[in-house]
């Protein structure tokens, strides 16, 4: 917890002090606090979530932390209470389905613990690659098209910051499937599982 809460008042404090981050960075900086604050959320969450997310209760405390931070980010940045909420709703789904995941790559208790670090590594892999690989990629495409390419909007973290600003909620779809897919393998290994064998 104390990790998760140091990177978003970090990105608050980056937001309020008007770091440049890039080359034409905003006079005010602050009006990006937001962003910036989505994008840290997202990209911390997917490197940290099997330790972040371990239990439901952990998870909820974990929600229940962002609230604040996005409340303060989205005063800095001038951006309506509408939109917060949003943004808040948009990243309890998605930490939502990363617990649900983080139950899915530890949820065969007969494994050796080595083998439930090796799939949580795995997962974390895969839903860095998702945030941080696709939202390279759609940083390529758009220098070299000009635009955003269609389907990089389904890209969690792209789809959360464009919710901050065009209030569009494509970006919570993939949150949404996300944690379906994940609840639904984990009700077919329960439903395995409780199933009695007959030999």
């Amino acid at each position: 917890m104390f990790v998760w809460l140091a990177a978003q008042l970090l990105a608050i404090g980056v937001g309020a002090a008007r770091v440049p981050l890039w080359a034409r960075f905003p006079s005010t900086g602050e009006m990006l606090a937001l962003d910036e604050l989505i994008a840290v959320q997202f990209v911390v969450s997917s490197l940290l979530f099997p330790f972040l997310c371990r239990d439901l209760k952990s998870t909820c405390a974990v929600i229940c932390a962002s609230a604040p931070m996005i409340a303060i980010a989205g005063l800095l940045s001038f951006t309506s209470t509408g939109a917060c909420i949003a943004n808040a709703f948009n990243l309890a789904l998605w930490l939502l389905g990363l617990f649900a995941w983080g139950k899915v790559a530890r949820s065969d208790s007969n494994s050796a613990a080595d083998v439930r670090t090796s799939r949580a590594l795995l997962a974390i892999a895969i839903i860095g690659a998702l945030n941080l690989g696709g939202t390279f990629l759609a940083y390529f495409g758009a220098e070299a098209s000009g635009k955003l390419a269609a389907g990089f909007q389904f890209v969690p973290l792209i789809g959360a910051i464009q919710l901050s600003h065009e209030m569009s909620w494509w970006g919570c779809f993939p949150n949404l499937g996300l944690t379906a897919i994940a609840g639904t393998m984990l009700l077919i290994r329960r439903a395995r599982l409780s199933t009695p064998s007959f030999h």
